[in-house]
């Protein structure tokens, strides 16, 4: 079914450099994990024929046969928990109907043991599988999954025997996945719909297959296998002959060669072999012997050749239409059971065709006969006689015999010259690298690797032997000739086939007239037997109905058959891979050491600030042209033959990644790769520097090579699209949403496949200047030893010392700075991509995709989006999508990281029903009943991923590659693990139902026809012109609409004389705990009243001295810490005064855990201990009441504890009910006014820590800030957006810390002054900022907040910046003595009040900073959370933040609760909402500090949904 990948054939010609992709590692010899068997042994029903050990793959492999039934059994026993299973067939297609590959899908459909509909596909989310799939291959079908828990391994085990072995096999099944006749849609036929009643043909195999003929490369290498292999019919199933292809024609395949005697089963891992036979054989014990389908088919016979075919084929849009042609010509080699042979014929066609140096690349390639290799080039050993081929795509049609004929000459030239050893060598190296490098998929490997030979005759343990192989290899090759020898007896020859297919421009219309006609012919044949047209379309009809009846009761059904694992089994502790952090001279280098056989992998990241976009879309082309072009001193020649004696290969590619704090922040860059043995390290570091410092774009042939990769580019993309045309479609999508889906976009979607046809299509006389001074503008800051220059190694602990030193020597070779040349946009406006996109493309069947932005990776709804997309993929859009909708696929997918949910369809023959549905797929989630067990499949889903096993070299990357560090993986891993129901249903509404209008979507398919339809139901233009006249449209002046504006002046201090600061501080803490105690007493009551513990029944104190030992009772107080670290004024004057002050500590809290835990009130003190106490955040200041026992020592040992909770929140605009109209001028409204505007979606901009110094080094960011505000740099889209924008909020630090002027060198030597100097006040950062005030004020009205470093006083409550700061900006302020705010308001801090009828809350960070230093951790939003369910804005107010001594009032104490709570100067933006116990909802916004990190947050007013607004200014040389 290859439900991952493609079901049809599989390429048999096998990927070129086999070496690079050898599995395993190299280590010393082990004994078997388990007790060795005896040959000839009985385990089980089976017999042990031989066993071998294997060291250099470390495994033992067990050959058995089945007594009774003769089905061979393969295990290979190694240390390896990721276990795998297959089950495989022999099935010799006897036609072109595709019988192997609709019997692949529909055995999975139900069995005897799980008669379920589907539960192939009901298990993928009961499973914590990493692979579960089936392949139908040319000549065997096989069903394979590896997993790392035993007993989801043997839930599997039991499925997969039961479904190949004892399938239902229905007629429906039959009708759903291969073909049927029915209407397009037939949920809309009954209502009248036209579209929906035309007859079709239908079925998931059926436009699975006309989607991979639509694959000009596929269809090419299907049509060469029918002319060199016509023993062996397309087992895919060719769309024109699947109709063919009856119920019971599926049936008797079935019973002739599912069986278990012509069965091949295989397991690998860890799992002793005797726990799977007693599986396997219960499984085969009910059957009896079979006569088996041994045929091996052979390839046509070519001893009379040559022989020379030509078929038609489609043109490609994308290429030349001079260059159409795709011509080959093939050889027949030796048997593939000669494992020497064919390891040296393998290595024989590396030598010939792998890189750009090889005699094949430069005698066809080179010279310009076309510019890629046709899709059956290579040595295929899959079947019993090898094949070698070598051909073309892109051909000239006067050029297609020359091609044979450049060929043989160049063959003949090789033979002539013979092979260089080092080249030998390097194959040979590579082989080695490829058995040390440990991956995690070893199992699967091997087990793809042996099944094509084992089901043609050849010897598994022979296969396994690869020293020997290698061995022997060498042992041959040190005898003069031998290569040459196989070359001249197997190539130097004409008994070949050439097969050729050339363009026909109405082959696409061919197609869709044969479908017609082969329809009509159904149709009428159907009328003969039913009476008449009506009668069989009425009959057609009606069975759609009756499989979409059986197909809708199918979400519904009893699954309670069919095993699962649980989540249960899912540690909540990750498997930790320990990396550690250091520095090599400036750069910062992440250390993973772990067994890697003494190999040392490298990456580095060279982070790129203002790349520019024009640059940006020339990344591909740069990395491909490094490994092209060579160097002044080597030949690209050269070059390769180095990478390939020293390394495992060398990489250099564009890397960006999202923030997982901010969706809108990304960093890009370039990222460098490669792996050696650690004794080549310093060579594999030469040759990196090398490829990418010295690749000379100014050779003579520089400009002809990148023409070159750009015309092989192009040839190959509309293939590629064919392949995986949804990925396009979703990175279309996604690049109008975020920065990272733009730069994903314009590096690998459709922006760079037009990029490259445009340039691939350049006459040579126009030629390539322009492009390639891009590319040499990119290679001078490519490699850069700057601040931006990161690196991770993962080696050996033996080889850490040595890998710092070449390291060293490495950066030590490296320049110092990057310079980026200046140029266009950055990025690129996003609104540049349409929000509803069609592209017409030659395909039969379609691809769609819609994506909606979402939250960053830290955001708490992202666990609750993660689990909503396996919901929805395995409940709804599978069902919809594949089972009645046709498509190959379907489903919902939640990037994490991206902060981008989307949907998609692959291979679909209506995707106007798809976008239907997935546009509805919100609201149905939302209104879903889930169940327990549906979360639970849906968590285990998301776990295959998140715990599948890693390849050595991945072990770390997450973290170096996105940010994401093991304790961000391990608290996702927890709100995974912990997502309810209620909390899907929410994330739907607030993000598919309500974020819906934010959606994008893509199709790509044909124009005619459905393509018509789509665009017209997308609203989109069915011109295809890029280009269009200007419009003559009038754009409406836009106006801001301020604020409704009410603020609160809860922390206004009295002025003049009734301001005193001779009063104690302690009456604060007593007014505090009279204010808040009745509150918490109530929480505290409500909930232990009547508790009782051993029939002791908890009673209620008064004051903390009538607790009494032994008594269970409760008590409220104020918390105090006794932290030794805390400063303390009494101790400071008991000191010598004379000692400066040593500087401010990060934290208090003590390293040896003295720190203790004490409850006062107006009676005394008593020690809190207790486990609650670990669990929950405590500070200075804060009421709470506990309850437990006083021990014997005195100390309270709490049993649990409670906080005073949100207080009650006033409903939106509930403060004014009552208010008169007011002026407009004020910036106020009536609140029936604000009602009628606040879903017009008003926002308000937060900001703060600008830090203006003054100094030249604030303008350009400033200026950014200023002219986003203003709508000065933006389209009119944005400006729309922008215009939104009703106030903006200044909170705290607007102001740089104190810079005096620099003194003249006069002044300096003038007598010394004591005291305050006022000749060194510097007044520029406030003339500064008061210039930026005044230039917004005319267009957003502002509330400025004080922080810690501006002018005003410093303990808090600070009151507001005096209008004298503010020469120009004063005006906008209101008249001494008005009641109503201006237009400009200077505020207090802590502030409060109501913007548009919400009521916030809002300081300058200094509240939460003190918090920060009592505590663990730094999770501001907990901190913030914390503050509010205490009800006090600033609890360690007087203790150790400076405050005014009230003496009748606490104003800190919460009495409202706000529904925005915003902290200004955070080290990163985050946010979250948390709710109280009477429905209360707060939003908690942490807002960064706009200086550090250029960033503004957006609040929408109708959702109090928070966005970020990011400027960056490069600072590179110009």
């Amino acid at each position: 079914m290859a439900m991952g990948g493609l079901t049809g054939v599989p390429l048999r010609a096998e990927q070129r450099l086999p070496h690079s992709h050898r599995p395993g590692g190299i280590w010393p010899p082990r004994r078997p994990l388990h007790r060795p068997f005896g040959l000839g042994q009985q385990l089980g029903g089976f017999t042990l024929k031989r066993q071998k050990h294997v060291p250099e793959l470390q495994l033992t492999a067990y050959d058995l046969q089945h007594d009774k039934t003769g089905a061979e059994y393969l295990h290979i026993e190694r240390d390896d928990k990721n276990n795998v299973f297959s089950i495989g067939f022999k099935t010799n297609p006897p036609d072109a109907t595709g019988v192997p590959h609709i019997l692949e899908h529909t055995t999975l459909c139900g069995s005897e043991k799980y008669p379920v509909r589907d539960p192939f596909f009901k298990m993928l989310p009961r499973s914590l599988s990493n692979f579960m799939n089936a392949f139908t291959s040319s000549d065997h079908t096989t069903y394979p999954f590896a997993t790392t828990n035993r007993k989801d391994f043997n839930n599997l085990l039991s499925v997969y025997l039961d479904a190949t072995l004892n399938p239902l096999l229905n007629e429906n099944d039959f009708a759903q996945e291969g073909w049927r006749i029915g209407p397009a849609n037939p949920g809309q036929q009954t209502q009248g719909d036209d579209a929906g009643q035309q007859l079709v043909f239908k079925g998931v195999v059926y436009n699975e297959m006309k989607g991979q003929m639509s694959d000009a490369s596929y269809l090419y290498y299907i049509k060469f296998q029918d002319h060199i292999f016509p023993a062996i019919n397309n087992s895919g199933g060719d769309p024109q002959k699947m109709t063919d292809l009856n119920y019971s024609d599926l049936k008797a395949y079935h019973a002739r060669h599912y069986h278990p005697s012509n069965a091949k089963l295989f397991t690998y891992g860890d799992i002793p072999l005797a726990d799977h036979i007693a599986e396997i054989s219960r499984q085969l014990e009910n059957f009896s012997p079979s006569q088996a389908d041994r045929a091996i088919m052979s390839p046509v016979d070519l001893s009379k050749g040559p022989f020379q075919y030509t078929v038609k084929g489609p043109i490609d849009p994308l290429v030349d239409k001079e260059m159409q042609y795709k011509t080959s010509t093939s050889w027949l080699m030796g048997d593939t059971s000669d494992m020497a042979e064919s390891f040296a014929l393998r290595i024989l066609s590396s030598l010939l065709l792998d890189g750009y140096g090889s005699p094949l690349y430069r005698g066809l390639i080179e010279a310009g006969l076309g510019p890629d290799w046709s899709p059956n080039t290579g040595y295929d050993s899959s079947g019993k006689v090898g094949i070698f081929s070598v051909g073309l795509n892109g051909v000239r049609k006067e050029d297609v015999a020359k091609v044979k004929e450049a060929t043989n000459a160049s063959l003949h030239e090789v033979y002539t010259r013979g092979f260089d050893p080092s080249k030998i060598d390097g194959l040979l190296h590579q082989a080695e690298l490829g058995l040390k490098h440990k991956t995690a998929n070893f199992g699967m490997s091997i087990m793809q690797r042996l099944q094509p030979g084992w089901f043609n005759g050849s010897d598994t343990f022979n296969m396994l032997a690869w020293n020997h192989t290698v061995n022997t290899f060498k042992a041959n090759c040190a005898q003069p000739g031998y290569l040459e020898g196989l070359l001249k007896k197997y190539l130097m020859n004409d008994r070949c086939l050439t097969f050729t297919m050339e363009p026909d421009e109405t082959y696409g219309t061919t197609l869709v007239e044969e479908e017609d006609t082969r329809l009509s012919s159904k149709l009428a044949t159907a009328a003969q037997c039913a009476g008449g047209e009506a009668e069989a379309r009425a009959q057609f009809i009606k069975k759609d109905l009756e499989l979409l009846e059986a197909q809708s009761k199918a979400p519904n059904e009893n699954l309670s058959c069919l095993p699962s694992v649980h989540v249960s089994d899912i540690p909540r502790q990750m498997e930790r891979k320990t990396v550690r952090e250091s520095k090599v001279g400036d750069v910062s280098v992440q250390w993973r050491e772990a067994n890697t056989n003494g190999v040392t992998y490298f990456r580095a990241i060279n982070a790129l600030e203002g790349l520019p976009a024009e640059l940006r879309v020339l990344m591909p082309l740069f990395a491909d042209s490094l490994m092209r072009l060579g160097t002044k001193d080597r030949t690209m020649e050269q070059l390769e033959d180095l990478i390939k004696l020293k390394t495992g290969g060398i990489a250099v590619s564009y890397h960006s990644s999202t923030s997982p704090y901010d969706i809108q922040n990304v960093t890009e860059g370039m990222s460098i790769s490669g792996y050696a043995l650690d004794g080549n390290v310093n060579a594999m570091y030469e040759l990196i520097g090398t490829v990418i410092q010295e690749t000379n774009f100014d050779g003579p042939d520089a400009e002809s090579r990148i023409r070159e990769l750009l015309q092989s580019a192009a040839n190959g993309a509309l293939d590629a699209i064919a392949g995986a045309g949804h990925s396009y479609a979703r990175r279309y999508t996604e690049a109008g949403l975020t920065p990272q889906g733009l730069l994903n976009e314009q590096i690998g979607g459709l922006t760079q496949v037009q990029q490259t046809a445009l340039l691939a299509s350049r006459n040579l006389s126009e030629g390539l200047a322009d492009v390639i001074s891009k590319l040499k503008a990119i290679q001078r800051f490519a490699l850069s030893n700057s601040l931006g220059f990161r690196t991770a190694i993962t080696c050996g602990p033996e080889s850490v010392s040595s890998n710092e030193s070449a390291l060293q020597g490495f950066l030590s070779t490296v320049k110092r700075s990057s310079e980026i040349a200046p140029g266009g946009e950055s990025r690129g406006p996003a609104t540049a991509y349409n929000s509803k996109t069609f592209f017409p493309l030659p395909y039969q069947v379609y691809y769609s995709a819609l994506a909606l932005p979402t939250v960053p990776y830290t955001h708490v709804a992202s666990a609750p989006l993660q689990i909503l997309s396996q919901l929805l993929t395995h409940k709804h859009l599978h069902h919809e999508v594949r089972e009645k909708g046709g498509a190959y696929g379907g489903g919902a997918y939640s990037r994490g990281l991206g902060g981008l949910f989307g949907f998609y369809s692959y291979r679909d023959p209506n995707p106007l029903n798809t976008l239907k549905i997935i546009q509805d797929a919100g609201r149905w989630a939302r209104d879903k009943q889930w169940t327990e067990q549906d979360l639970e499949e849906a968590k285990l889903s998301v776990f295959q991923a998140v715990d599948a096993p890693e390849s050595v070299n991945e072990e770390g990357m997450t973290r170096f590659l996105s940010g994401v560090d093991e304790a961000m993986e391990q608290r996702k891993r927890m709100q995974l693990l912990d997502v309810k129901i209620q909390n899907v249903n929410d994330v739907a509404q607030t993000y598919l139902v309500d974020g819906m209008t934010k959606a994008r979507v893509a199709v790509l398919g044909e124009q005619k026809g459905l393509g018509s339809a789509c665009k017209m139901a997308m609203d989109v233009d069915a011109d295809d012109d890029l280009l269009q006249d200007p419009s003559d449209q009038e754009y409406p002046v836009l106006e801001r609409q301020p604020s409704y504006y009410n603020p609160l002046h809860t922390f206004n201090l009295a002025k003049g004389e009734l301001k005193q600061y001779q009063q104690q501080y302690a009456d604060i803490y007593f007014l505090r705990l009279a204010k808040l105690k009745p509150a918490v007493e109530a929480i505290a009551d409500e909930e232990w009243k009547e508790f009782e513990i051993a029939g002791d029944t908890v009673r209620r104190v008064d004051r903390v001295l009538d607790v009494r030992q032994g008594e269970l009772c409760w008590v409220a107080g104020t918390v105090y810490m006794d932290m030794p670290l805390k400063p303390n004024i009494l101790d400071d004057i008991s000191k010598d005064h004379w000692i400066s002050a040593p500087p401010p500590r990060e934290k208090y809290l003590s390293p040896t855990g003295v720190d203790q835990i004490m409850l006062e009130d107006e009676s005394g003190r008593v020690r809190l201990i207790g486990t609650p106490l670990q669990a929950t955040m405590l500070v200075t200041g804060c009421i709470i009441a506990v309850m437990g026992t006083e021990n014997s020592n005195g100390d309270f040992e709490v049993i649990d504890l409670k906080v005073p909770d949100l207080p009650r929140q006033p409903q939106r605009w509930e403060r004014d009910e009552a208010s008169a109209v007011l002026s407009n001028t004020t910036g106020k409204k009536r609140k029936s006014d604000a009602n009628e505007e606040h879903t017009t979606g008003g926002k308000i901009a937060i900001v703060s820590g600008l830090c203006i110094s003054g100094d030249q080094g604030d303008t350009m960011t400033l200026d950014l800030l200023m002219e986003y505000l203003l709508g000065e740099a933006l389209g009119p889209s944005e400006q729309s957006a922008v215009s939104k924008i009703s106030r903006l909020i200044i909170a705290g630090n607007s102001i740089a810390e104190g810079t005096p002027l620099a003194l003249r060198e006069e002044e300096k030597k003038a007598s010394k002054k004591y005291g305050y100097d006022s000749s060194a006040y510097n007044p520029a950062p406030t003339a500064h900022f008061d210039n930026f005030l005044a230039s917004l004020l005319p267009s957003i009205p502002i509330t400025l907040i004080p922080g810690e470093r501006d002018p005003a006083n410093v303990s808090i409550p600070q009151q507001p910046i005096h209008p004298a700061m503010f020469p120009r900006s004063r005006n906008y302020s209101a008249v001494p003595g008005s009641s109503e705010p201006g237009w400009f308001d200077s505020v207090t801090n802590p502030w409060e009040g109501d913007v548009d009828g919400w009521r916030m809350m809002g300081t300058g960070g200094q509240p939460i900073d003190d918090v920060f230093k009592y505590v663990e951790g730094d999770d501001r939003l907990e901190m913030m959370e914390s503050l509010l369910r205490w009800r006090c804005g600033a609890p360690t107010a007087p203790d150790t933040l400076w405050c005014y001594p009230f003496q009748d009032n606490d104003p800190f104490v919460i009495e409202e609760c706000p529904h925005v709570y915003f902290v200004g100067n955070q080290p990163r933006y985050d946010t979250t909402v948390i709710e109280g116990p009477a429905g209360q909802a707060v939003r908690l916004i942490c807002v960064p500090q706009f200086k550090e990190t250029g960033e503004v947050v957006v609040l929408d007013t109708d959702t109090l949904e928070p966005e970020i607004v990011r400027f960056s200014v490069y600072e590179g040389k110009p």
